[in-house]
């Protein structure tokens, strides 16, 4: 779950105790903050087009041992300018998410020439 803020977000930078704090009540998620400014691929491949945004992208296995992947990453944006709803709507999101471990483990995701941003790594 990645928090993208910007350093000229004063909206960013008030909700980041918040992000903080949701990120303490989901041991199980691993939580980052990616300032858009100093990551922009990351940003561009996270398709964070508005700030501050959460990108939800869950790694392991859905409940039908399926694979997730980058088609189920999640973006929740402030719309019309809402931004006290963002992270609300995120832990929702989150909530809803059922991640089965994947008794493989997590292995990172390859880079993609084609498209420059990050796929997960294919069986």
């Amino acid at each position: 779950v990645g928090y993208s803020p910007s350093h000229f977000s004063l909206a960013g930078k008030m909700f980041q105790k918040q992000f903080e704090a949701m990120a303490a009540s989901h041991p199980k998620a691993k939580f980052y903050t990616c300032d858009v400014d100093d990551a922009p691929l990351a940003a561009y491949d996270a398709e964070v087009t508005e700030v501050p945004s959460v990108v939800i992208l869950p790694l392991g296995l859905k409940p039908d041992g399926s694979r997730y992947d980058k088609t189920d990453m999640v973006v929740v944006a402030p719309e019309l300018a809402r931004y006290d709803k963002v992270l609300a709507r995120a832990k929702a999101a989150i909530d809803a998410t059922t991640v089965i471990e994947d008794p493989q483990g997590a292995r990172p995701w390859q880079f993609d020439p084609a498209t420059g941003t990050t796929l997960p790594v294919h069986e």
